[in-house]
């Protein structure tokens, strides 16, 4: 569990593929500080396992039905990825609650820098659409948004300064690809009405 307040941003060091699988080295030296082997760790919103530690960078071994369900596989060696580690009892809860379970991707259509601000449109695919709300929250490669705007096949999420010096939001440009995890209430309502 977690809680989409990034507290790291770390650089994709190796990316290997071997049958289906994917081998993943970020290095982020104060995140490796704070974990071990075992540890949950979520990679632009993905909760992978870390597998070993060492030289301030963190291994993870990356099943094929992950690979398949996300853009983990198109990712390149010092590409910035955002970095959490999992939640604990007793931490504080400034976000919302994300598992890491990528319900999706979606597209970068437009950035426009506004004042104090820059605003990202994303195109969703209707699957994910039925899960956001103006106003509602939603996971963007692991940061905690609220919907600024919503049409029809597209949100817009506005990222303050803060937001986008402590994650790699201003590394993106129109047709990037984002992982999407959408609000888990909105997924137990949805499901609660739809057996």
């Amino acid at each position: 569990m977690f809680t989409g307040i990034i507290t790291d941003v770390g650089t994709i060091a190796t990316l290997t593929q071997r049958d289906g699988w994917l081998r993943l080295r970020v290095h982020a030296p104060e995140t490796a500080r704070r974990v071990s082997a075992g540890s949950s760790v979520a990679v632009n919103g993905v909760c992978l396992t870390v597998n070993e530690i060492s030289a301030g960078a963190m291994d993870f071994s990356i099943l094929p039905q992950t690979v398949a369900v996300t853009h983990i596989g198109s990712w390149q060696v010092g590409e910035r990825v955002n970095l959490e580690c999992s939640l604990r009892v007793g931490d504080e809860l400034s976000g919302h609650f994300v598992y890491g379970h990528v319900d999706g991707v979606a597209r970068v259509i437009d950035v426009r820098r506004e004042e104090e601000s820059v605003r990202i449109r994303f195109s969703l695919a209707p699957e994910l659409m039925q899960f956001t709300a103006s106003k509602g929250a939603i996971a963007i490669d692991g940061t905690s948004l609220t919907i600024a705007e919503r049409g029809a096949d597209w949100i817009e999420v506005t990222l303050v300064e803060y937001t986008l010096e402590h994650t790699n939001f201003l590394d993106r440009k129109i047709d990037d690809t984002v992982h999407i995890e959408c609000d888990m209430i909105l997924k137990f309502i949805d499901k609660k009405n739809n057996p």
